[in-house]
């Protein structure tokens, strides 16, 4: 819990407070304290009355945070911002419009407006395959990376080999797959 200090800030909620009352009414609005028709007055009070309570300094006004709801939520934002993080990699380093769809459910047309977003560009036609040598090394180290999501095997795959687009490797492992 802490006290708002700010004028706008306890003005907002003191504002806030009155159009619950008055849309709430006494039943509907628990304040500790205040009783029924308080509650109604609160209601009923002007902007300029509004005004003069939220700068009246013997008027405490705290807020109560949930904090593990808080954690829950800063938990979410911090998924949220690796999750557009790893899609802004996989466009970054030349992943396919089918792949980027499949792990971000982003359609073509979003994929080509990051990449233009972003400065980077696909050369037209297909992509450069590594080396048959290379493509055996690649397969062998995609089947020993951990069980895990598709974008995080991508991910870790092309720290592997950088030097290859996230295209290349994955048409390299679906090479592999339907046997070729």
């Amino acid at each position: 819990m802490f006290a708002l200090e700010d004028p706008q800030i306890r003005l907002a909620v003191i504002g806030t407070l009155s159009v619950e009352a008055e849309r709430l009414g006494p039943k509907g609005l628990n304040l500790p304290g205040l009783s029924a028709e308080k509650i109604e007055r609160l209601g009923r009070l002007t902007a300029s009355e509004i005004r003069v309570l939220a700068t009246h300094r013997g008027l405490p006004i705290k807020v109560v945070v949930d904090g593990y709801q808080l954690a829950e939520t800063l938990g979410a934002v911090a998924r949220n911002r690796q999750l557009r993080d790893l899609e802004t990699y996989f466009v970054q380093h030349g992943a396919s419009c089918s792949l980027m769809h499949r792990l971000f459910s982003m359609s073509r047309k979003m994929t080509h407006r990051r990449r233009s977003e972003l400065g980077t560009s696909i050369p037209a036609g297909r992509y450069h395959l590594p080396r048959p040598r290379t493509r055996e090394q690649i397969c062998i180290a995609w089947d020993k990376l951990p069980p895990e999501p598709l974008s995080k095997r991508y991910f870790r795959l092309h720290q592997l080999f950088p030097e290859f687009s996230i295209a290349a490797l994955e048409a390299t492992v679906n090479e592999k797959d339907i046997g070729l």
